[in-house]
Order: C-alpha cells, then structure tokens, then sequence
C-alpha cells in the first residue's frame, strides 16, 4: 500500500479538534478521489476502531465545519440520496443541506478544495492512514507529529505536540504511548552531562517497526540499552 496522501493542514493544527477527529480526516482525505475506490462513510468503519469511534469523530467534523452533509431526491425514484463533502477549510454554509441531483461516481465522500494560491499539505503514508489496526486517535497524533516535525526549529516535546490537540493530559499521554507501541515513533534519551539530566529525541517512522523497543537510552560513554 505504498504512497502518500496530501493532508490539509489546517485540521492538523486546530487546537480545537481531537486527534480521533484528526485521524479521520486523514483517512477520508487518503481515500479521496482515488481510482477505482468509492469513498463511502460505511467503507470508512473498517478504517476505524469501531462504529462509535468513527461515528463520534464524524459528528466533530460536522460540528467543526469541516463535514458538510448534503441530501438529494433522485430523479427517476424519488428516493433520497446522501452525501458528504470534506472541506479543507470550514466555511458556513449549512452542516445540513438539500441540493440539486448530483452524480458522485467515486462514492458518497468527496474533498472539496479550498482552492488557496499558496498550498498547505503534510505528507502521510498511506499504510498509516489505511491501517485497520491503528485507532483513529494514533492516526491523528502521527498526522500531527508528521507535521511539526518539518517546521524549522520546531522542538518535538509531548507538552508542544499537545498545544495543537483537543486532549487533556491523561488521555493525550495514553495516545502518545500507544503511537511508541505501535512501532511507528522511537525516543531516543541522551545525557546531558548534568546530575540527572536528560533530553530527547523522536524518530517517526513510515512503517512500523516492532522488532525494536520503542525507547533507547544512549549512555555518556556512547553505549546504548
């Protein structure tokens, strides 16, 4: 499942959305305008830890601005249709709104794009986003990381990290430990040369890795445990 999907980030950032929410963004994004796929909202529960999980962190994104839902009559039956369009940005029109018939070959979601000059994305695999093991939470937190990590001078600090999601500090330190179980976000802790100090480094990985521990401690001496 190799490649890519291009996320907004916008919905990285918003302090106000919580990583499930996050994660499913990401995962309708990945799916969005793919060849051969139809992007529906009940192909997505495989994609999330369960339907509660997918159904809590949709109505988020509704309520963010980020998920418009939009219902149509058919034409020859009269029988209601309904659809779903991701916005990379909210706006305000209606969450709920009826529409002219519409024809939505590639499925019942769309990404709509905000249609900016200056273009705004993080790069995430797609064996995260598509992973049907990894709760929508840990995919949030990866997008987020993800994107941090590429800002100058950024220091990746969980307490940094943690400004940029809805979490308080229970739950967002239970996603963080299950990112570092999941293989996919190494700590490395070095010395720094004064009684019990220690600083830290993050690797964040495109596949997971579970053949090595998630923590390595390197030592003054330049041996590592």
């Amino acid at each position: 499942m190799a490649g890519f999907a291009m996320v907004c980030n916008h919905a990285l950032r918003d302090n106000a959305l919580s990583l499930a929410a996050k994660g499913l963004y990401m995962v309708i994004s990945s799916f969005a305008g793919m060849p051969g796929w139809s992007l529906t909202k009940r192909a997505l529960a495989q994609y999330s830890e369960s339907q509660y999980a997918l159904e809590k962190a949709w109505h988020e994104l509704q309520q963010a601005g980020l998920l418009k839902h939009r219902c149509f009559r058919q034409n020859q039956t009269g029988a209601f249709t309904h659809v779903y369009d991701l916005l990379e940005r909210p706006d305000e029109t209606p969450a709920y709104q009826y529409i002219s018939p519409s024809d939505r070959p590639g499925g019942d979601c769309r990404l709509v794009l905000a249609g900016d000059a200056a273009r705004d994305f993080t790069k995430i695999p797609h064996d995260v986003l598509r992973s049907t093991a990894l709760p929508l939470a840990v995919k949030g937190l990866f997008g987020v990381i993800a994107h941090l990590a590429h800002i100058p001078n950024f220091h990746l600090h969980p307490a940094g990290v943690r400004a940029f999601c809805a979490e308080r500090i229970k739950r967002f330190a239970s996603v963080w430990r299950q990112l570092k179980l999941s293989g996919l976000f190494k700590q490395h802790r070095y010395p720094t040369g004064e009684t019990g100090g220690f600083a830290y480094g993050y690797d964040l990985l495109d596949t997971p890795d579970r053949q090595t521990p998630y923590l390595t401690n390197h030592k003054a001496d330049g041996t590592v445990s």
